[in-house]
């Protein structure tokens, strides 16, 4: 597979504010039907995370308020982040590795991009029907 993560990646992916709070980023993953989200640091203009809707239905179950909740509060801190150069099968490795199913992909400390698990599978599905044809 000669792929690399800028052929499979979602270019300048939706984030969300470390300070936002979660039903800022509900309405951010349900607006745009995402299953997560990159967490920016707005000082370091960084990712700092990333934050799920398996992490914000979590936080419903455990608390009856969480209004008050900040999405740093409750994101997977410090996000796996691969370069765009970097080759389908290494992040695959990477995501296995980790267990984990998203990476941020980035340049000179710039969110390029994100990848999960299914972009990952469409790749190598579509190499596969390529290469069978």
């Amino acid at each position: 597979m000669n792929a690399t993560m800028a052929d499979v990646m979602h270019a300048c992916p939706v984030t969300v504010n470390m300070a936002d709070s979660i039903d800022s980023v509900e309405a951010v993953l349900n607006a745009h039907k995402l299953s997560s989200v990159p967490v920016m640091d707005p000082e370091k203009g960084d990712c700092f995370g990333v934050i799920s809707l398996k992490d914000i239905n979590r936080l419903h179950a455990a608390r009856n308020n969480a209004k008050t909740v900040q999405a740093w509060e409750i994101c997977g801190y410090k996000a796996i982040e691969v370069s765009p150069e970097t080759p389908v099968a290494e992040a695959a490795g990477l995501m296995v590795g980790y267990g984990i199913h998203h990476l941020v992909v980035s340049k000179n400390d710039t969110v390029q991009g994100f990848v999960s698990s299914l972009d990952v599978i469409r790749s190598y599905l579509l190499e596969s029907e390529n290469s069978d044809g």
